[in-house]
């Protein structure tokens, strides 16, 4: 019976360590993705974008002000993207982003638009509209 629980204990502690060991190996992974920039480094990547109501809107270039650290309630949601396109390509319709999978929220955020991305509110400005 002894016997029979040294190896039960030692099983119990074998698979906690192996356990542990899965969680920061995945920990580590995560802290070291690239972070988002205004300009993408990837060859034929464009700036990560969204159109909403016919404007094409960026993420800030400003990374110390692209972090929006609110709290936002589903009722204050303007929207849900609706579709997404790669990278490679710019949104082209209302609801499109090519750096968030379909049904990601987004709000109205001064003259910008608040987009939920990695468990954070980011900031994306209005393009330019030429004359």
């Amino acid at each position: 019976m002894k016997k029979y629980n040294l190896r039960l204990i030692f099983f119990l502690t074998m698979l906690g360590l192996l356990g542990l060991s899965g969680c920061a190996g995945s920990e580590s992974a995560a802290s070291q993705s690239p972070p988002l920039t205004a300009e993408p480094n990837a060859p034929n990547a464009m700036p990560p974008a969204i159109m909403v109501n016919d404007i094409l809107y960026r993420i800030s270039e400003n990374p110390e002000g692209r972090n929006l650290n609110i709290e936002v309630d589903k009722a204050d949601y303007l929207g849900m993207v609706t579709s997404s396109i790669p990278l490679s390509e710019m949104p082209t319709e209302n609801g499109q982003s090519n750096c968030v999978q379909a049904g990601t929220p987004y709000i109205e955020h001064g003259n910008g638009i608040g987009l939920f991305m990695a468990e954070n509110w980011v900031l994306f400005k209005p393009e330019p509209q030429d004359e």
